[in-house]
């Protein structure tokens, strides 16, 4: 297996090369609510020092909006930025189902938030591969994003787990000791909420895409949606 969410928004081209590549290959798309998608990216960039600490959400959103209107928003270049535009998932969708059928699958984040063994042997079995060995898995959160204090230890951090990626691949236990101290060494655990006002401004935004990603999956026999999906469902659409 091999996971990159960039490739969704390769959309047609992306989707034709791999099925041409890579015979009955088959594709999992994880969605999550866009607006905690954009919130997340959002922070996750900052923590990672790709943008400034110091930019706070509204001046974020302000450069996303910029960018997406250019049409320039997802230029490698404007990677961090990346975080609005990323949650136009109707914008994709229609490419890969038509190219792949059954072999694409959706997922959402939030189901594999509240029941992740139940998502992952089912994923199994679409997978045609065994599902016991899901019984003893771990299912915690391994990468949540924290903000640092100090940023050139932050980037210090940041490099050593890169170059150490294999390594700590192999030693599970290790890593989370180390990064348990690191935490708390490093860590800025100051709480961070998505103000109302600013939520309710990518609402309005995701509104149209959301409204179009709703029926596209119902045409598709997706009905098993989480509520920022269903909440845009046309009159007489399945929830």
């Amino acid at each position: 297996m091999e996971a990159t969410p960039g490739y969704y928004a390769g959309g047609r081209r992306v989707a034709e090369a791999m099925d041409s590549l890579l015979p009955d290959v088959r594709v999992l798309v994880s969605l999550r609510d866009p607006v905690q998608r954009c919130w997340s990216w959002y922070r996750f960039v900052r923590s990672t020092a790709r943008i400034p600490k110091e930019m706070s959400f509204a001046r974020y959103l302000d450069r996303c909006e910029e960018l997406h209107r250019d049409g320039t928003d997802d230029r490698r270049e404007h990677q961090p930025f990346w975080g609005l535009g990323g949650g136009c998932y109707d914008t994709w969708f229609t490419p890969w189902r038509e190219i792949l059928g059954e072999r694409f699958r959706v997922e959402f984040f939030e189901h594999l938030a509240q029941e992740p063994q139940a998502v992952v042997e089912s994923v199994c079995g679409w997978l045609l591969i065994d599902q016991a060995p899901c019984a003893d898995f771990r299912y915690t959160v391994e990468n949540a994003t924290v903000q640092y204090k100090n940023r050139r230890l932050q980037q210090a951090a940041l490099a050593v787990n890169r170059r150490s990626e294999r390594f700590f691949t192999e030693h599970h236990s290790l890593k989370r000791a180390l990064r348990g101290v690191y935490y708390r060494v490093n860590s800025d655990r100051s709480e961070e909420r998505l103000a109302p006002a600013l939520r309710d401004r990518l609402e309005a935004f995701y509104a149209p895409h959301n409204r179009r990603l709703a029926a596209l999956l119902d045409a598709a026999g997706i009905i098993d949606c989480p509520d920022w999906v269903t909440a845009h469902a046309a009159p007489g659409v399945s929830p």
